[in-house]
């Protein structure tokens, strides 16, 4: 039985039979622009809407109430959303696929959303199966705009072979938390491809199970405003990884070396932090650029203090107007306007715009007992 009292804040209510058997999922509830009341809940595990029209009238609350059916068949509870005098109903089908449908009037018909989607204006909380639930396919917080489409979490695994990016729609996948691709308890390796159709990816923390693998964007933009975990496979796809926002550090983690193609960091003050145990390759170009000498630097260190940190840019770089520390450059690198924290092998770090006759410092060379400075013209001894 699904029912509804009246009287919101009274001492009793009056329970109203609105229909005469649910499954096991709760109902989800909401009220229309036109002050209409429509309860959701799933009877033989197919959704029925029930309206209740005109919701201001409560002392007539136990009339007027219609029911719709869709054939939509559902393999988790749903959660209803509204949009206006339109309804979107969010759910799980039979085969686990994130789906809506709309209700004004009439059902549309189910769209199978997955992860991404071309949804009308919605923001919809997803109250049951998939809130933080992480048993398949994973979501916290759900909400588009009508191009993009946004994520608290997401998670894809369930022993999937490959999942693609939406073929349809030109809007960015948002992910304000944690990306996560593969689940270490599946048994095959899920795939999320963005290669095929190229969609915009605008994400906080990537992680990569030992049962994941990314193939990233060609063309379209990657940006990661967070970390970078590699615990299974990455395809760079010749595309750009783009590291942004100076708020967060950027630690990348891997399990092996692990190569982009292109990377590009151009947000002053972003902290970047490096896998010391192993190599960072970069096979196309490697672009970072920080805005002055002081906090408009970039940093690059070790995730791990005071260790050793590699990279191999076997294509091209231009870095200027960063910091340096405990690198190890595989192919040679030169920052200009930079400086060093030391502890750097095969890094040539011209001070330029940031240097000065500033004193001797570990980076001036000692000949029998002076220091010679090119910015001092008198050598001076101690």
């Amino acid at each position: 039985m699904v029912a509804c009292g009246n009287d919101n804040g009274a001492d009793t209510f009056n329970v109203v039979e609105v229909d005469n058997g649910y499954d096991a999922y709760p109902p989800s509830i909401c009220v229309d622009s036109l002050g209409n009341t429509y309860v959701g809940y799933v009877h033989n595990n197919i959704i029925k809407l029930a309206k209740r029209t005109d919701g201001n009238e409560v002392d007539s609350f136990d009339t007027g109430w219609t029911t719709d059916i869709t054939d939509n068949q559902v393999g988790s509870g749903l959660s209803l959303a509204v949009d206006g005098s339109t309804v979107l109903i969010f759910y799980s089908n039979q085969y686990n696929d994130i789906a809506y449908d709309i209700y004004n009037g009439s059902w549309r018909g189910e769209n199978i959303l997955d992860f991404h989607g071309n949804l009308s204006t919605v923001k919809s909380r997803w109250s049951y199966y998939h809130n933080q639930s992480y048993s398949s396919y994973g979501i916290d917080y759900l909400y588009s705009d009508g191009t993009d489409i946004y994520y608290n979490r997401l998670l894809y695994a369930n022993n999937e072979t490959v999942i693609y990016a939406a073929s349809t729609g030109t809007g960015t996948i948002n992910v304000n938390n944690n990306f996560t691709i593969g689940s270490t308890e599946d048994t095959v390796v899920t795939v999320f491809n963005d290669l095929v159709n190229n969609r915009d990816l605008n994400i906080v923390n990537v992680i990569i199970t030992s049962k994941g693998k990314l193939v990233a964007p060609s063309s379209a933009s990657f940006t990661i405003t967070g970390s970078f975990t590699n615990n299974g496979s990455f395809e760079h796809s010749s595309g750009t990884v783009t590291f942004a926002d100076n708020s967060k550090t950027s630690t990348l983690s891997y399990s092996a070396n692990t190569t982009f193609y292109n990377v590009s960091i151009t947000t002053g003050g972003k902290q970047m932090e490096f896998d010391e145990a192993q190599t960072t390759i970069v096979a196309g170009s490697l672009n970072i650029q920080g805005t002055n000498c002081t906090t408009g630097r970039i940093f690059l260190k070790s995730a791990v203090n005071d260790n050793d940190w590699q990279i191999n840019v076997t294509g091209s770089h231009d870095i200027d107007y960063v910091d340096v520390k405990d690198s190890t450059a595989v192919t040679s690198l030169v920052a200009n306007n930079s400086t060093s924290s030391g502890g750097n092998t095969g890094w040539t770090i011209n001070a330029g715009a940031c240097g000065g006759p500033t004193g001797p410092t570990l980076d001036q060379i000692l000949r029998h007992g002076t220091w010679f400075d090119n910015q001092v013209k008198q050598p001076f001894t101690f």
